[in-house]
């Protein structure tokens, strides 16, 4: 009988060490490792709820953060349909940039930093950087391939990096420094920003010491700092357009008035458009013409005009300036995302803080001929639901590349000729 208890007690000796043993390999193995992937699913996303990112070229490429070269993470067969879902990843911003004999689409994830470049013709994508920058919230490249990254630090202040993709030895080893972000910070906390599309230079709005704001012009690397303009009202969104003018917008607001203005390099002010509830400007480049838009009542109204002195033409398309991008060519010709459902009320403040989405038509206005056409419409058999923001568009006037407000990912539409 001591016997057969012995035995028990040390069956039941094993049992205990066992099961601590399993807890402990399901806390260091699969509990830790678990709460790591979550944190870095909210870095992604940047707050965006969890299960809402399908797989993307970061997971392609965990295993080749650090590499030789280049990676082609992404080739297939161009689909039928004109619009093409890039990356399912989020994105932190994307620019065209001119390539010897081609233009293609270069872009920065949002959880690494790493800047990619897609092809549109086979529609493929390629890794061009090596250099983690976590937690990029917004992203501008230049037509030469010029790069800010837009993050926050540990103690909440907003930083800018200011960096391109390095192609030269390091002079304090022989390594090569090819597909390195190579750059610097400049000045903390700038407010908004907007690069130059035809040189190395940068226009920002900063917060000064009597409470208001400084528009300021610097260098690349944030040299040669020089002070524009001060405000008392602090929330403007700047636009350089590549004809050199500087245009400065406040921060729309369903039914407030709003004023855009050109900035002069003494620091005086011309006014473009003026109140105008809600207002969402897009100037166009070497030329007077502007697109603009209003939400006033709960009604959205997008406006066209062709010069200065013309009488705005109120469009029967319901969508905003935001949504609209110039066709580069001499016809004056704009291209608009226009939500396929009437929106609320208070459109703007609730899509400006993520609260609402769209699903996005693309219409094309001919503002000479005053013509309007659809030129791609999602199909319900697609499942295909983007809500547009930033669109940009190639030089040629071929593709328009965009983001999906709702998941950050980016997508290209071949625009039909």
């Amino acid at each position: 009988m001591r016997t057969l208890r012995l035995i028990l007690l040390y069956i039941f000796a094993v049992v205990i060490v066992v099961i601590l043993g399993g807890f402990v390999g399901w806390y260091f193995f699969l509990h830790v490792p678990q709460t790591n992937t979550e944190a870095i699913d909210t870095a992604r996303g940047l707050g965006l709820p969890k299960g809402s990112f399908t797989g993307g070229s970061t997971q392609k490429n965990i295993g080749t953060i650090v590499g030789s070269g280049p990676e082609d993470v992404s080739t297939s067969t161009a689909p039928k349909s004109p619009l093409w879902h890039v990356d399912t990843t989020p994105v932190a911003g994307m620019g065209f940039v001119k390539h010897a004999t081609s233009t293609a689409l270069h872009y920065v994830e949002r959880a690494n930093g790493f800047v990619f470049m897609a092809n549109p013709a086979p529609r493929s994508v390629t890794r061009i950087t090596e250099t983690l920058m976590p937690k990029i919230y917004e992203a501008f490249i230049s037509s030469d391939g010029a790069v800010i990254e837009r993050s926050l630090n540990d103690a909440g202040a907003i930083t800018t990096f200011m960096a391109t993709v390095g192609a030269t030895t390091s002079k304090a080893s022989t390594s090569t420094e090819q597909n390195m972000l190579l750059g610097t910070y400049i000045e903390k906390d700038i407010l908004q920003i907007a690069p130059s599309p035809t040189a190395r230079s940068i226009f920002y709005i900063v917060r000064n010491a009597a409470g208001g704001v400084d528009g300021m012009t610097a260098q690349w690397n944030g040299s040669k700092a020089k002070k524009i303009f001060s405000s008392t009202i602090t929330h403007w969104l700047p636009q350089w357009l590549s004809d050199g003018r500087l245009i400065i917008t406040e921060s729309p607001a369903d039914d407030l008035p709003g004023y855009g203005y050109r900035v002069g390099d003494d620091g005086s002010m011309t006014l473009l458009v003026g109140n105008v509830p809600g207002l969402s400007l897009l100037p166009r480049a070497s030329s007077k013409a502007l697109v603009y838009s209003s939400s006033s009542g709960g009604m959205l109204t997008l406006f066209t005009q062709g010069a200065a002195s013309s009488t705005p033409t109120a469009l029967d398309l319901h969508t905003i300036a935001d949504k609209c991008v110039w066709y580069e060519g001499r016809s004056l010709i704009a291209y608009c995302a226009v939500p396929s459902s009437p929106t609320s009320g208070t459109f703007l403040n609730d899509w400006y803080r993520g609260a609402v989405h769209t699903t996005d038509e693309w219409w094309k206005i001919d503002i000479q001929n005053g013509a309007i056409m659809q030129i791609y419409s999602p199909k319900k058999s697609d499942g295909v639901n983007t809500d547009v923001e930033r669109p940009i568009i190639d030089p040629s006037g071929n593709y328009i590349a965009f983001i999906n407000a709702s998941d950050k990912s980016l997508w290209m539409l071949k625009i039909p000729q």
